[in-house]
């Protein structure tokens, strides 16, 4: 996020957004719960934008607020996400990263708050047909895992809301975490995690998610090296299954990271 430029003549500030997801945007007359302090509006950042409404979150007081906002209408639903931490002391220690997308099955825009390390893992929903927050869980076979952290930003598609975390099971040592896409299923509210290919384990090379706007309902990964190895992009073809992974090319880069991906028929 970039801060505003100054108004002139009377003329409304203009705030500058950038994510993963949804690139680089601008917008006139941004919420005024953002601009009441310096310090909210250089610290929000935009997660995900869909049929033209505009996630933006902030923190405020050690609480993660998330911000729904319409920039055509100026109308904005702020969201005060819930903490389950037990005790003052945890809860400023709390982290959160959100998701936005739309559930199309109940028609319903939907908010997912991931709380990750030092906190225990939570995963808040709130669902803006209902007005409501719940909280989700991984299933039964993957309760022993332990979630270390996550990538701050996140990749809406095809229904889901994933990131990239580093998990390892209860007991182990961190040294034996290893990386795994986590994924919300908007419609049934569920966890899935999908392993990464078996030859992207190297902890020191970096790995982002990034969308793929040629390929319908999936996304791929970046994995590589700054400093001249070979990088490799791979595509999801089915959440859960590790063996769905699709190696698409691999190129050199030392100073960029890709963060979208069209076909030559699309345009930017």
């Amino acid at each position: 996020m970039f801060p505003p430029q100054q108004s002139t003549g009377g003329n409304p500030p203009t705030i500058y957004l950038y994510s993963f997801s949804s690139n680089t945007h601008s917008f006139r007359n941004p919420p005024s719960s953002l601009i009441q302090s310096r310090e909210n509006l250089l610290s929000a950042s935009s997660h995900c934008k869909f049929n033209g409404i505009v996630c933006l979150t902030y923190s405020e007081n050690y609480e993660t607020l998330a911000l729904l906002w319409n920039p055509a209408t100026r109308q904005t639903t702020k969201l005060n996400v819930p903490n389950y931490c037990h005790g003052q002391r945890d809860h400023k220690k709390c982290n959160d990263t959100i998701g936005f997308g739309f559930d199309a099955k109940n028609n319903d825009l939907i908010v997912v708050s991931i709380t990750y390390p030092p906190c225990r893992f939570k995963a808040k929903v709130y669902s803006l047909k209902t007005s409501s927050w719940t909280r989700t869980s991984f299933s039964s076979k993957d309760a022993d895992l332990v979630m270390t952290s996550v990538s701050y930003y996140g990749v809406f598609s095809g229904g889901m809301y994933s990131w990239i975390a580093s998990m390892k099971e209860k007991g182990k040592s961190i040294l034996e975490e290893k990386r795994k896409i986590i994924s919300f299923d908007m419609a049934s509210g569920k966890l899935i995690l999908t392993p990464l290919p078996s030859n992207t384990i190297d902890r020191q090379r970096y790995c982002t998610i990034i969308p793929t706007s040629a390929l319908s309902g999936s996304f791929a990964i970046v994995y590589g090296h700054t400093t001249g190895i070979e990088t490799s992009v791979w595509m999801l073809g089915k959440y859960g299954v590790k063996e769905s992974w699709t190696r698409l090319f691999a190129f050199w880069f030392t100073t960029c990271i890709p963060t979208k991906i069209w076909t030559s028929e699309q345009h930017w």
